[in-house]
């Protein structure tokens, strides 16, 4: 087993299992973000409109997703994180697998429901162990490798699904990326171990006690003013993140007749590199820069969001493939780069007992508004706008659902108005020296 660490662990041990929980949410990410180069094919073979493919990769799986996210995270908060996290991968890995049989749509959208119930349980449990690694002054930079699973997941369900799906179909594509997660599974099962609760932060013995009952933890985050505003931030940023991820290979395909293997490739690429580097960065200059303002946890996203409604725009204002390839290089650096250090704030500003809980309090209000919301909105305004745009209709749509990142710049800063207190209730309610300088 891997000996994960404590303040006075060996960096190589906790360097190791990060390694294995980024691996576990790029198979996350990667079985999510392939239906999306998938829907033009299932669009054709069960003759949907736009809002059942906004359904079948927006609503369906983030309603589960989300609502047992909470449940999921008690488990977390209350006993073993690993085993938790290994009965989820070989779940979700399961039902993607399933979306590959599906011979109706019915059945497909109870596949991808069974995914999200799946993938429920990763996030919080992983966020959780991740805090518990790593120290406040290192921790939005580990989350922030964790969050490299996105845009490697990305590429790796774009690239495969565009490659697998044209070869093979569509429904192949979904089981070859489905079944070798089952092997990832037992790897979680056998290499993790729990590492003490709060002891990346110096808490003292009586923090390893039992969790809080709901009520009470809801409680504590409700009157977290920052926690309030971070997660509307979070929401706003993920409304516009999962919206643009889910329809832009549709929208390629549909506006400059491109062939899902010629945008599979390049547009995973861009995706995977693009999203790496941004991801990291913020993450590295939020832990450089928090040094020695802690605000900088909330105003790192607040900036970020601004950077990537300009690129945005820019990009659906051209008419030009090869330009649009072009600029989207700003917003794909932009669009993953704020999870780490909301992710980072987020656990920071929760006693180490609710971390799970608080994680899935956070992916809740994001997944449901972005995950749920933001590509069925597409959809719908898509439908909406097609008598009188035609195909230029989903540009449009893609337009106004950017919009949202002025809501998420607006909630950022709020949130930075009230971190430091809040950080200074963790500290006090802990009996232990406050993380960082305010």
């Amino acid at each position: 087993m891997i000996g994960l660490t404590t303040q006075t662990g060996h960096t190589s041990s906790r360097g190791i299992a990060l390694a294995l929980l980024i691996v576990v949410y790029i198979t996350s990410y990667l079985d999510r973000q392939i239906l999306s180069i998938l829907l033009p094919q299932i669009k054709v073979e069960f003759e949907l409109s736009d809002t059942a493919l906004g359904l079948l990769s927006g609503f369906a799986f983030a309603i589960f997703y989300t609502t047992l996210g909470i449940p999921l995270a008690r488990v977390a908060d209350r006993g073993s994180r690993v085993r938790l996290l290994a009965a989820c991968v070989a779940a979700w890995s399961i039902m993607t697998a399933l979306c590959g049989a599906a011979q109706t749509f019915a059945q497909l959208m109870l596949a991808r429901i069974g995914v999200g119930i799946g993938e429920a349980g990763c996030n919080p449990s992983a966020h959780s162990l991740i805090a518990d690694y790593f120290p406040f002054n290192k921790r939005a930079f580990a989350l922030s490798a964790y969050s490299t699973g996105v845009p490697i997941g990305s590429l790796l369900g774009l690239a495969l699904g565009g490659w697998v799906g044209e070869a093979y179909g569509w429904r192949t594509a979904f089981m070859a990326v489905g079944l070798p997660g089952l092997l990832l599974a037992i790897l979680v099962k056998l290499m993790l171990k729990e590492p003490p609760r709060g002891a990346a932060d110096g808490m003292t013995p009586r923090a390893e006690q039992k969790a809080p009952g709901l009520g009470i933890t809801l409680k504590y985050l409700w009157q977290a003013k920052s926690f309030r505003a971070i997660c509307a931030a979070a929401a706003a940023d993920a409304f516009v993140g999962y919206g643009l991820l889910m329809w832009l290979p549709t929208y390629l395909i549909r506006s400059f007749d491109l062939s899902p293997s010629e945008i599979g490739l390049r547009l995973g690429l861009m995706v995977g590199i693009a999203g790496i580097i941004g991801t990291l960065c913020s993450g590295f200059l939020t832990d450089r820069l928090g040094k020695r303002d802690s605000r900088f946890y909330c105003w790192m996203p607040a900036m970020i969001h601004i950077i990537a409604f300009i690129g945005c725009w820019l990009v659906f204002s051209s008419r030009s493939s090869e330009m649009v390839f072009l600029l989207l290089i700003l917003p794909l650096i932009t669009l993953p780069a704020s999870a780490g250090p909301i992710y980072a704030a987020v656990q920071s500003v929760a006693p180490v007992q609710m971390r799970a809980t608080a994680a899935a309090v956070l992916l809740l209000t994001l997944n449901l508004i972005g995950m749920g919301l933001g590509p069925t909105f597409v959809g719908l305004v898509s439908d909406l706008l097609t008598p009188r745009f035609g195909a230029d209709s989903l540009r449009i749509a893609l337009l106004i659902t950017a919009s949202s990142y002025g809501i998420g710049t607006l909630a950022a800063y709020i949130a930075s108005r009230f971190f430091v207190n809040d950080l200074k209730r963790i500290s006090n309610s802990a009996g232990t020296e406050a993380p960082v300088s305010y």
